[in-house]
Protein backbone atom coordinates (compact mmCIF):
# COMPACT_ATOMS: atom_id res chain seq x y z
CA UNK A 1 0.00 0.00 0.00
CA UNK A 2 1.16 3.34 -0.83
CA UNK A 3 1.93 6.32 1.51
CA UNK A 4 -0.90 8.67 2.31
CA UNK A 5 -3.69 5.46 1.58
CA UNK A 6 -6.29 4.15 3.62
CA UNK A 7 -8.62 1.52 2.90
CA UNK A 8 -11.30 0.69 4.85
CA UNK A 9 -13.65 -3.46 4.78
CA UNK A 10 -16.56 -3.04 7.13
CA UNK A 11 -18.24 -6.27 7.93
CA UNK A 12 -21.65 -4.84 7.27
CA UNK A 13 -23.48 -7.80 5.76
CA UNK A 14 -23.26 -10.18 8.94
CA UNK A 15 -24.45 -7.97 12.46
CA UNK A 16 -23.06 -10.25 15.57
CA UNK A 17 -25.45 -11.48 18.31
CA UNK A 18 -24.38 -12.30 21.88
CA UNK A 19 -22.27 -15.35 21.48
CA UNK A 20 -21.00 -15.33 18.29
CA UNK A 21 -17.16 -14.82 17.85
CA UNK A 22 -15.54 -13.44 14.63
CA UNK A 23 -11.65 -15.17 13.80
CA UNK A 24 -9.38 -14.32 11.03
CA UNK A 25 -5.41 -13.98 9.80
CA UNK A 26 -3.85 -11.07 9.64
CA UNK A 27 -0.53 -11.45 7.72
CA UNK A 28 1.43 -8.64 8.30
CA UNK A 29 4.00 -8.73 5.59
CA UNK A 30 6.38 -5.97 5.48
CA UNK A 31 6.17 -2.51 5.78
CA UNK A 32 8.10 0.90 6.50
CA UNK A 33 7.24 4.29 8.00
CA UNK A 34 3.40 5.24 9.77
CA UNK A 35 1.08 1.93 8.87
CA UNK A 36 -0.97 -0.11 10.69
CA UNK A 37 -3.52 -2.87 10.77
CA UNK A 38 -6.47 -1.71 13.03
CA UNK A 39 -9.81 -3.02 14.39
CA UNK A 40 -12.79 -1.79 14.75
CA UNK A 41 -15.97 -2.64 17.16
CA UNK A 42 -19.19 -0.66 17.61
CA UNK A 43 -20.62 2.83 17.84
CA UNK A 44 -19.39 4.06 21.34
CA UNK A 45 -17.85 6.82 23.12
CA UNK A 46 -14.57 8.05 21.62
CA UNK A 47 -13.04 7.56 24.66
CA UNK A 48 -13.67 3.80 25.24
CA UNK A 49 -11.39 1.97 23.30
CA UNK A 50 -8.46 -0.07 23.38
CA UNK A 51 -6.27 3.07 23.92
CA UNK A 52 -6.10 6.84 23.86
CA UNK A 53 -5.84 7.19 19.93
CA UNK A 54 -6.00 10.71 18.07
CA UNK A 55 -9.01 11.54 16.03
CA UNK A 56 -7.83 9.19 13.11
CA UNK A 57 -10.90 7.66 14.22
CA UNK A 58 -13.45 6.63 12.01
CA UNK A 59 -17.48 7.68 12.51
CA UNK A 60 -19.62 5.39 14.77
CA UNK A 61 -16.19 3.29 15.49
CA UNK A 62 -14.49 3.83 18.65
CA UNK A 63 -12.84 0.42 19.48
CA UNK A 64 -9.19 0.89 17.85
CA UNK A 65 -6.55 -2.15 18.18
CA UNK A 66 -4.03 -1.37 16.00
CA UNK A 67 -1.21 -3.86 14.52
CA UNK A 68 1.81 -2.05 13.44
CA UNK A 69 3.36 1.25 13.89
CA UNK A 70 2.32 4.59 14.28
CA UNK A 71 4.64 7.79 15.22
CA UNK A 72 6.80 5.74 17.69
CA UNK A 73 4.20 3.74 18.93
CA UNK A 74 2.93 0.57 18.67
CA UNK A 75 -0.19 -1.02 20.26
CA UNK A 76 -0.39 -4.86 20.19
CA UNK A 77 2.98 -5.40 18.49
CA UNK A 78 5.25 -4.61 15.27
CA UNK A 79 6.40 -7.92 14.44
CA UNK A 80 5.94 -8.98 11.03
CA UNK A 81 4.17 -12.23 10.44
CA UNK A 82 1.11 -14.50 11.09
CA UNK A 83 -1.62 -12.90 13.39
CA UNK A 84 -4.74 -14.41 14.60
CA UNK A 85 -7.40 -12.30 15.62
CA UNK A 86 -10.60 -13.45 17.41
CA UNK A 87 -13.72 -11.24 18.81
CA UNK A 88 -16.15 -12.61 20.96
CA UNK A 89 -19.21 -11.06 21.78
CA UNK A 90 -21.70 -10.47 24.75
CA UNK A 91 -24.63 -8.30 25.28
CA UNK A 92 -22.54 -5.17 26.22
CA UNK A 93 -18.85 -6.19 25.84
CA UNK A 94 -16.83 -7.53 23.42
CA UNK A 95 -13.22 -9.09 24.11
CA UNK A 96 -10.65 -8.85 21.32
CA UNK A 97 -7.91 -11.64 21.79
CA UNK A 98 -4.95 -11.42 18.91
CA UNK A 99 -2.61 -13.80 19.01
CA UNK A 100 0.88 -12.62 17.83
CA UNK A 101 3.65 -14.03 15.39
CA UNK A 102 5.59 -15.39 18.15
CA UNK A 103 2.37 -16.90 20.41
CA UNK A 104 1.96 -14.02 23.00
CA UNK A 105 -1.71 -13.13 23.37
CA UNK A 106 -2.68 -9.49 23.43
CA UNK A 107 -6.65 -9.34 24.48
CA UNK A 108 -8.85 -6.69 25.68
CA UNK A 109 -12.51 -6.55 26.61
CA UNK A 110 -14.19 -2.96 25.52
CA UNK A 111 -17.67 -2.16 27.37
CA UNK A 112 -20.77 -0.19 26.51
CA UNK A 113 -21.93 -1.93 23.57
CA UNK A 114 -25.35 -2.60 22.42
CA UNK A 115 -25.72 -5.49 20.53
CA UNK A 116 -26.32 -6.69 17.04
CA UNK A 117 -22.56 -5.78 17.20
CA UNK A 118 -20.80 -4.19 13.72
CA UNK A 119 -16.86 -4.72 12.94
CA UNK A 120 -14.39 -2.59 10.68
CA UNK A 121 -10.97 -3.28 9.44
CA UNK A 122 -8.62 -0.68 8.05
CA UNK A 123 -5.20 -0.95 6.65
CA UNK A 124 -3.46 2.14 7.12
CA UNK A 125 -0.63 4.29 6.07
CA UNK A 126 0.22 7.62 6.69
CA UNK A 127 3.89 9.87 5.57
CA UNK A 128 6.69 7.76 4.06
CA UNK A 129 4.68 4.87 5.28
CA UNK A 130 4.04 1.36 2.83
CA UNK A 131 2.34 -1.78 4.02
CA UNK A 132 1.93 -5.28 2.55
CA UNK A 133 -1.13 -6.70 4.84
CA UNK A 134 -2.99 -9.98 3.52
CA UNK A 135 -6.72 -10.94 5.20
CA UNK A 136 -6.93 -14.68 5.35
CA UNK A 137 -9.82 -17.38 6.44
CA UNK A 138 -12.65 -15.55 8.19
CA UNK A 139 -15.50 -17.29 10.00
CA UNK A 140 -17.88 -16.77 12.67
CA UNK A 141 -18.56 -19.37 15.61
CA UNK A 142 -20.16 -19.81 18.61
CA UNK A 143 -18.26 -17.86 21.21
CA UNK A 144 -16.11 -20.15 23.53
CA UNK A 145 -18.14 -21.20 26.98
CA UNK A 146 -16.23 -19.29 29.85
CA UNK A 147 -14.90 -21.22 32.50
CA UNK A 148 -15.58 -21.43 36.02
CA UNK A 149 -11.90 -21.82 36.61
CA UNK A 150 -10.56 -18.58 37.89
CA UNK A 151 -7.11 -20.38 38.78
CA UNK A 152 -5.24 -23.48 38.91
CA UNK A 153 -1.88 -24.18 39.73
CA UNK A 154 -0.56 -28.16 39.84
CA UNK A 155 2.77 -27.74 41.01
CA UNK A 156 3.99 -29.89 38.62
CA UNK A 157 6.90 -27.93 37.12
CA UNK A 158 10.03 -29.46 39.71
CA UNK A 159 12.16 -26.67 38.87
CA UNK A 160 12.52 -22.98 38.85
CA UNK A 161 10.97 -20.16 40.67
CA UNK A 162 7.29 -19.87 38.74
CA UNK A 163 4.33 -21.86 39.96
CA UNK A 164 2.31 -21.52 36.48
CA UNK A 165 -1.37 -21.05 36.24
CA UNK A 166 -3.04 -23.39 33.69
CA UNK A 167 -6.50 -20.91 32.98
CA UNK A 168 -6.34 -18.19 30.48
CA UNK A 169 -5.90 -15.57 33.48
CA UNK A 170 -2.36 -16.48 33.54
CA UNK A 171 -2.35 -15.64 37.53
CA UNK A 172 1.25 -17.27 37.12
CA UNK A 173 2.81 -16.85 40.94
CA UNK A 174 6.34 -16.41 42.43
CA UNK A 175 8.05 -18.99 44.41
CA UNK A 176 10.01 -17.75 47.32
CA UNK A 177 12.01 -20.26 49.09
CA UNK A 178 9.30 -23.39 48.88
CA UNK A 179 11.10 -26.83 47.59
CA UNK A 180 9.81 -29.19 45.47
CA UNK A 181 9.07 -32.61 46.13
CA UNK A 182 7.14 -35.83 45.02
CA UNK A 183 5.43 -36.63 48.25
CA UNK A 184 2.54 -35.21 46.67
CA UNK A 185 -1.51 -36.66 45.49
CA UNK A 186 -0.07 -35.85 42.24
CA UNK A 187 2.97 -35.02 39.99
CA UNK A 188 5.14 -32.57 42.29
CA UNK A 189 4.48 -30.31 44.74
CA UNK A 190 5.38 -27.89 46.81
CA UNK A 191 7.23 -28.38 50.53
CA UNK A 192 6.32 -25.62 52.82
CA UNK A 193 8.97 -24.85 55.88
CA UNK A 194 6.29 -22.87 58.03
CA UNK A 195 9.52 -20.28 58.80
CA UNK A 196 9.67 -18.02 55.55
CA UNK A 197 8.32 -20.19 52.63
CA UNK A 198 5.66 -19.00 50.04
CA UNK A 199 4.02 -18.35 46.50
CA UNK A 200 2.98 -14.69 45.48
CA UNK A 201 0.55 -13.89 43.00
CA UNK A 202 -0.10 -10.25 41.46
CA UNK A 203 -3.52 -8.61 42.26
CA UNK A 204 -6.40 -9.64 39.02
CA UNK A 205 -9.78 -9.28 38.91
CA UNK A 206 -10.22 -13.23 37.93
CA UNK A 207 -9.47 -13.36 41.70
CA UNK A 208 -11.92 -11.56 43.45
CA UNK A 209 -14.79 -13.63 44.16
CA UNK A 210 -17.81 -11.95 45.90
CA UNK A 211 -21.28 -14.19 45.57
CA UNK A 212 -20.23 -16.91 45.28
CA UNK A 213 -16.55 -19.48 44.83
CA UNK A 214 -14.83 -22.49 45.83
CA UNK A 215 -11.18 -22.65 47.09
CA UNK A 216 -9.88 -26.26 47.43
CA UNK A 217 -5.92 -27.38 48.24
CA UNK A 218 -4.45 -30.90 48.58
CA UNK A 219 -2.43 -30.30 51.57
CA UNK A 220 -0.73 -32.37 54.18
CA UNK A 221 1.02 -30.89 57.65
CA UNK A 222 1.64 -32.25 61.15
CA UNK A 223 0.13 -28.35 61.77
CA UNK A 224 1.18 -25.05 63.09
CA UNK A 225 -0.70 -22.24 64.00
CA UNK A 226 -2.15 -20.07 61.67
CA UNK A 227 -0.60 -22.22 58.37
CA UNK A 228 -2.59 -20.32 55.67
CA UNK A 229 -2.99 -22.08 52.64
CA UNK A 230 -4.72 -19.40 50.21
CA UNK A 231 -4.23 -15.88 51.42
CA UNK A 232 -5.95 -12.99 49.48
CA UNK A 233 -5.25 -9.73 51.33
CA UNK A 234 -2.14 -7.85 52.66
CA UNK A 235 -2.74 -7.10 56.23
CA UNK A 236 -5.28 -9.42 58.30
CA UNK A 237 -5.74 -7.50 61.19
CA UNK A 238 -6.85 -4.72 59.21
CA UNK A 239 -10.41 -5.38 57.96
CA UNK A 240 -9.95 -3.33 54.82
CA UNK A 241 -7.17 -5.14 53.50
CA UNK A 242 -7.97 -8.83 52.75
CA UNK A 243 -10.83 -10.43 51.01
CA UNK A 244 -10.88 -14.58 52.32
CA UNK A 245 -8.43 -16.80 54.09
CA UNK A 246 -8.38 -20.56 53.68
CA UNK A 247 -6.01 -22.58 56.42
CA UNK A 248 -5.30 -23.98 59.82
CA UNK A 249 -6.74 -22.14 62.76
CA UNK A 250 -5.16 -20.65 65.66
CA UNK A 251 -4.33 -24.33 66.97
CA UNK A 252 -2.99 -25.35 64.55
CA UNK A 253 -5.33 -28.32 64.02
CA UNK A 254 -9.05 -27.62 62.32
CA UNK A 255 -9.29 -25.76 59.16
CA UNK A 256 -11.25 -22.55 58.66
CA UNK A 257 -12.23 -20.54 56.03
CA UNK A 258 -12.48 -16.69 57.13
CA UNK A 259 -14.28 -13.93 54.49
CA UNK A 260 -13.80 -10.32 55.49
CA UNK A 261 -16.23 -7.63 53.42
CA UNK A 262 -13.92 -4.65 54.94
CA UNK A 263 -16.31 -3.98 57.83
CA UNK A 264 -17.13 -7.54 59.40
CA UNK A 265 -15.38 -10.96 59.10
CA UNK A 266 -17.37 -14.42 59.28
CA UNK A 267 -15.64 -17.68 60.16
CA UNK A 268 -16.30 -21.41 60.07
CA UNK A 269 -13.80 -23.98 61.19
CA UNK A 270 -13.91 -27.78 60.82
CA UNK A 271 -15.03 -30.68 63.42
CA UNK A 272 -12.01 -32.87 61.76
CA UNK A 273 -8.64 -32.54 62.69
CA UNK A 274 -5.81 -32.40 60.43
CA UNK A 275 -2.54 -32.08 61.40
CA UNK A 276 -2.46 -36.00 61.07
CA UNK A 277 0.60 -35.54 58.48
CA UNK A 278 -1.87 -37.44 56.38
CA UNK A 279 -2.58 -36.10 52.37
CA UNK A 280 -6.44 -34.12 52.82
CA UNK A 281 -8.56 -32.66 50.09
CA UNK A 282 -9.86 -29.79 51.64
CA UNK A 283 -12.19 -27.56 50.41
CA UNK A 284 -14.89 -23.95 51.02
CA UNK A 285 -17.64 -22.82 48.89
CA UNK A 286 -20.05 -20.40 49.39
CA UNK A 287 -22.83 -19.60 47.38
CA UNK A 288 -24.94 -15.93 48.93
CA UNK A 289 -27.20 -18.74 50.66
CA UNK A 290 -24.07 -20.68 52.91
CA UNK A 291 -20.84 -21.59 53.49
CA UNK A 292 -19.21 -25.14 53.25
CA UNK A 293 -16.24 -26.87 54.71
CA UNK A 294 -15.35 -30.67 52.98
CA UNK A 295 -12.60 -33.08 53.93
CA UNK A 296 -12.20 -34.97 51.49
CA UNK A 297 -15.09 -34.97 49.29
CA UNK A 298 -17.99 -34.88 52.78
CA UNK A 299 -19.56 -32.19 54.09
CA UNK A 300 -17.43 -31.35 57.80
CA UNK A 301 -19.17 -27.96 58.73
CA UNK A 302 -21.81 -25.31 57.38
CA UNK A 303 -23.13 -22.12 58.29
CA UNK A 304 -25.58 -19.71 56.70
CA UNK A 305 -23.67 -16.61 54.82
CA UNK A 306 -24.16 -13.31 56.18
CA UNK A 307 -20.30 -11.76 54.86
CA UNK A 308 -19.00 -11.75 51.33
CA UNK A 309 -15.78 -11.58 50.35
CA UNK A 310 -14.61 -7.97 49.39
CA UNK A 311 -13.07 -6.85 45.92
CA UNK A 312 -9.38 -5.62 46.32
CA UNK A 313 -6.44 -4.78 44.67
CA UNK A 314 -3.94 -7.10 47.32
CA UNK A 315 -2.08 -9.83 46.03
CA UNK A 316 -2.51 -13.34 46.78
CA UNK A 317 -0.37 -15.96 48.46
CA UNK A 318 -0.14 -19.56 48.78
CA UNK A 319 1.63 -20.82 52.14
CA UNK A 320 1.68 -17.25 54.25
CA UNK A 321 -0.31 -14.60 55.45
CA UNK A 322 2.00 -11.66 55.38
CA UNK A 323 1.36 -8.18 57.11
CA UNK A 324 1.07 -9.56 60.58
CA UNK A 325 2.33 -6.02 62.47
CA UNK A 326 6.38 -7.37 62.35
CA UNK A 327 5.77 -10.11 64.66
CA UNK A 328 7.54 -12.94 63.37
CA UNK A 329 5.57 -14.99 66.00
CA UNK A 330 2.76 -13.92 64.08
CA UNK A 331 3.40 -15.26 60.84
CA UNK A 332 1.05 -17.80 59.33
CA UNK A 333 3.71 -19.92 57.26
CA UNK A 334 2.33 -23.06 56.04
CA UNK A 335 4.18 -25.99 57.30
CA UNK A 336 4.22 -29.22 55.45
CA UNK A 337 2.87 -30.38 51.73
CA UNK A 338 0.25 -28.08 49.34
CA UNK A 339 -0.42 -29.65 46.09
CA UNK A 340 -3.05 -28.99 43.21
CA UNK A 341 -4.61 -25.53 44.41
CA UNK A 342 -7.54 -24.48 42.29
CA UNK A 343 -9.51 -21.42 42.63
CA UNK A 344 -13.14 -21.26 41.18
CA UNK A 345 -15.68 -18.08 40.64
CA UNK A 346 -18.56 -20.55 41.26
CA UNK A 347 -19.31 -23.14 44.34
CA UNK A 348 -18.81 -26.50 42.88
CA UNK A 349 -20.56 -29.47 43.72
CA UNK A 350 -18.55 -32.03 45.63
CA UNK A 351 -18.65 -34.07 42.78
CA UNK A 352 -16.46 -31.93 40.93
CA UNK A 353 -13.97 -30.91 42.99
CA UNK A 354 -10.26 -32.66 42.62
CA UNK A 355 -10.85 -36.34 44.10
CA UNK A 356 -9.45 -38.27 41.83
CA UNK A 357 -6.05 -37.24 40.95
CA UNK A 358 -3.77 -40.45 41.76
CA UNK A 359 0.08 -40.19 42.11
CA UNK A 360 1.54 -41.96 39.50
CA UNK A 361 3.91 -45.07 40.40
CA UNK A 362 7.64 -44.58 40.97
CA UNK A 363 9.75 -45.77 37.81
CA UNK A 364 11.38 -48.70 39.58
CA UNK A 365 7.80 -49.96 40.18
CA UNK A 366 6.55 -49.50 36.84
CA UNK A 367 9.63 -50.90 35.61
CA UNK A 368 8.68 -53.81 37.54
CA UNK A 369 5.43 -54.31 36.67
CA UNK A 370 6.44 -54.42 33.10
CA UNK A 371 8.93 -57.23 33.74
CA UNK A 372 5.96 -59.11 35.65
CA UNK A 373 3.49 -58.39 32.40
CA UNK A 374 6.26 -59.62 30.09
CA UNK A 375 6.97 -62.54 32.48
CA UNK A 376 3.06 -63.28 32.55
CA UNK A 377 2.79 -62.79 28.89
CA UNK A 378 5.60 -65.54 28.29
CA UNK A 379 3.73 -67.59 30.36
CA UNK A 380 0.00 -67.41 28.79
CA UNK A 381 2.45 -67.53 25.49
CA UNK A 382 3.37 -70.57 26.41
CA UNK A 383 -0.07 -72.32 27.92
CA UNK A 384 -1.71 -70.82 24.37
CA UNK A 385 1.33 -72.85 22.48
CA UNK A 386 0.03 -75.79 24.19
CA UNK A 387 -3.63 -75.22 23.68
CA UNK A 388 -2.84 -75.23 20.35
CA UNK A 389 -0.48 -78.65 20.09
CA UNK A 390 -3.40 -80.19 22.42
CA UNK A 391 -6.07 -79.27 19.80
CA UNK A 392 -3.56 -80.40 17.01
CA UNK A 393 -3.40 -84.02 18.18
CA UNK A 394 -7.09 -83.88 18.83
CA UNK A 395 -8.11 -82.96 15.68
CA UNK A 396 -5.68 -85.65 14.21
CA UNK A 397 -7.76 -87.92 16.56
CA UNK A 398 -10.73 -86.66 15.44
CA UNK A 399 -10.10 -87.07 11.60
CA UNK A 400 -9.28 -91.31 12.67
CA UNK A 401 -11.98 -91.15 14.72
CA UNK A 402 -14.47 -90.09 11.55
CA UNK A 403 -12.62 -92.34 9.19
CA UNK A 404 -13.24 -95.29 11.55
CA UNK A 405 -16.83 -93.90 11.31
CA UNK A 406 -16.89 -93.87 7.77
CA UNK A 407 -15.88 -97.39 7.33
CA UNK A 408 -18.30 -98.79 10.49
CA UNK A 409 -20.94 -97.28 8.57
CA UNK A 410 -20.52 -99.04 4.76
CA UNK A 411 -19.81 -102.30 6.74
CA UNK A 412 -23.18 -101.71 8.92
CA UNK A 413 -25.24 -100.70 5.74
CA UNK A 414 -23.52 -104.18 4.18
CA UNK A 415 -24.84 -106.23 7.39
CA UNK A 416 -28.24 -104.34 7.14
CA UNK A 417 -28.46 -105.41 3.53
CA UNK A 418 -27.57 -109.29 4.36
CA UNK A 419 -29.92 -109.54 7.39
CA UNK A 420 -33.05 -107.70 5.35
CA UNK A 421 -32.06 -110.73 2.64
CA UNK A 422 -32.17 -113.47 5.34
CA UNK A 423 -35.12 -111.82 6.79
CA UNK A 424 -36.81 -112.00 3.17
CA UNK A 425 -35.81 -115.51 2.50
CA UNK A 426 -36.98 -116.74 5.97
CA UNK A 427 -40.72 -115.03 4.86
CA UNK A 428 -40.70 -117.05 1.79
CA UNK A 429 -39.82 -120.23 3.84
CA UNK A 430 -42.63 -119.75 5.89
CA UNK A 431 -44.99 -119.18 3.15
CA UNK A 432 -43.31 -122.10 1.57
CA UNK A 433 -43.73 -124.73 4.42
CA UNK A 434 -47.32 -123.27 5.75
CA UNK A 435 -48.30 -123.91 1.96
CA UNK A 436 -47.15 -127.31 2.37
CA UNK A 437 -48.35 -128.02 6.04
CA UNK A 438 -52.06 -127.01 5.00
CA UNK A 439 -52.26 -129.30 1.83
CA UNK A 440 -51.20 -131.98 4.03
CA UNK A 441 -53.99 -134.90 4.28
CA UNK A 442 -56.83 -134.02 6.62
CA UNK A 443 -56.39 -137.25 9.24
CA UNK A 444 -52.62 -136.55 9.01
CA UNK A 445 -52.92 -132.90 9.96
CA UNK A 446 -55.51 -133.82 12.79
CA UNK A 447 -52.84 -136.42 14.28
CA UNK A 448 -50.59 -133.38 14.45
CA UNK A 449 -52.77 -131.63 16.32
CA UNK A 450 -54.05 -133.71 18.31
CA UNK A 451 -50.43 -135.20 18.90
CA UNK A 452 -49.52 -131.77 20.51
CA UNK A 453 -51.89 -131.11 22.54
CA UNK A 454 -51.89 -133.98 24.36
CA UNK A 455 -47.55 -133.62 24.80
CA UNK A 456 -48.60 -130.01 25.92
CA UNK A 457 -51.32 -131.16 28.56
CA UNK A 458 -53.01 -128.74 26.50
CA UNK A 459 -57.17 -128.68 26.00
CA UNK A 460 -57.30 -127.28 22.55
CA UNK A 461 -55.58 -125.61 20.02
CA UNK A 462 -55.94 -123.71 16.55
CA UNK A 463 -53.42 -125.54 13.34
CA UNK A 464 -52.66 -126.37 9.43
CA UNK A 465 -56.28 -125.13 9.15
CA UNK A 466 -58.13 -127.14 12.08
CA UNK A 467 -59.49 -126.51 15.77
CA UNK A 468 -58.91 -129.25 17.77
CA UNK A 469 -60.58 -129.58 21.19
CA UNK A 470 -59.46 -132.95 23.45
CA UNK A 471 -62.82 -134.61 25.34
CA UNK A 472 -63.59 -136.86 27.14
CA UNK A 473 -64.33 -138.58 23.79
CA UNK A 474 -60.90 -138.06 22.60
CA UNK A 475 -59.69 -135.42 20.36
CA UNK A 476 -62.06 -133.78 17.85
CA UNK A 477 -61.22 -131.55 15.15
CA UNK A 478 -63.22 -129.47 12.95
CA UNK A 479 -62.18 -127.54 9.70
CA UNK A 480 -61.57 -123.95 9.86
Amino acid sequence: MPADRSVLFRLIQHQFAPGEALEYDIDYVSGDGNRLSRIWVDDIPLDLRCRDVDAYNPPGFATTCDIGFWNGESEVGNMFGLYHVRIEFADTTATIHITNPNGTIWSHTTTQLLSPHMVGIETRTGHNGIAHVDYDNFIITSAEPTSPTAAFWHFDESTGNIAHDETANKNDGTINGASWTTDCVSGNCLSFDDISEFVLVNDSNSLDLVNQGTLEAWIKTPGQRDGSIIFKGSNPRTLSEWSYFFGLDISGTRLRAAFSNGANVQDLFSNILLNDNTLHHVAVTWDGSDVKLYIDGNLDASAAQNIFPRTGSEPLQIGFITGQQGDPSLFGFWNGIIDEVRISNVALDPSEFLLNITQPPPIGDVEERLEALENLTASQQGQIDNLMQENEILRNQTESNTARISLLEVALDGLTETVNGILTSLGSFMDQTNEFLFNLPRGLRQQMVCGSLQQANLTGATGFGLSCEITNRGCNCTDL
